[in-house]
């Protein structure tokens, strides 16, 4: 894996501060904009595969309805199965939570609360860090494929984590560790840094996913097949 590659591929592109801001500029419209930028993300990953990494697709507004409906399919199936997990997960830490105050008394509720809710917010955490390594592959199958077919996703995904499960964890750990460090640099930015930074840092997660599917076909994994798109 070339983590420092997916940092610095970006600015591969002589309209690099336009592929920064621009997606930011979409995120901005209200259930569309983050649609958009999801499917421009799976854009950049399928011209990076189609390239062998030399280089990536620069966002247009001329492609935004293109953008939107190649988004749309990773984000249906995102939420079939985020929102039935975290739900589960949010209904026992509650739960826990409520049960912790009811049978403990006031002499130890100032120790045993904290130490609840350090423990949910773990469980919620390493569900939605498992939850992502089941997310990634079948979210990558339905954004370059451009359909849902869960069926097909799910054996993907399968297939995916048995190849290069080590690589996937290790990426997904690295996008946990990173995430606050560049926020904090976007930050120091009179604060405004902060949307190109996430951008910057969303742009290299999925760079990392281009990569991870580049080495799980070196692996004798199954190529997706890609949508020809109308001209």
């Amino acid at each position: 894996m070339q983590y420092a590659r997916s940092w610095k591929f970006v600015f591969d592109s002589p309209h690099w501060l336009g592929n920064l801001a621009l997606p930011v500029l979409c995120g901005l419209i209200p259930v569309i904009g983050p649609l958009v930028m999801l499917g421009y993300y799976y854009a950049v990953v399928e011209s990076l595969h189609l390239s062998r990494g030399q280089r990536y697709e620069d966002f247009t507004f001329e492609r935004f309805m293109a953008y939107f409906m190649r988004g749309l399919w990773p984000f249906v199936i995102q939420l079939m199965l985020i929102l039935p997990l975290m739900l589960v997960v949010l209904t026992i830490w509650l739960v826990g939570i409520g049960l912790g105050a009811a049978f403990i008394d006031d002499k130890n509720v100032g120790v045993v609360m904290p130490l609840l809710i350090a423990v949910g917010s773990v469980l919620y955490l390493a569900v939605l860090f498992g939850t992502l390594v089941i997310l990634v592959p079948m979210s990558l199958r339905a954004g370059l494929a451009q359909e849902i077919a869960l069926g097909a996703a799910w054996e993907f995904g399968v297939d995916f984590r048995r190849r290069v499960q080590r690589e996937l964890l290790m990426s997904l750990l690295y996008n946990f560790l990173m995430g606050p460090v560049v926020m904090l640099l976007g930050a120091l930015f009179c604060c405004i840094g902060i949307y190109p930074a996430n951008e910057w840092l969303m742009l290299s997660h999925y760079h990392r996913v281009g990569q991870l599917y580049q080495l799980y076909l070196e692996r004798g994994g199954t190529e997706i097949p890609l949508r020809v798109e109308a001209a």
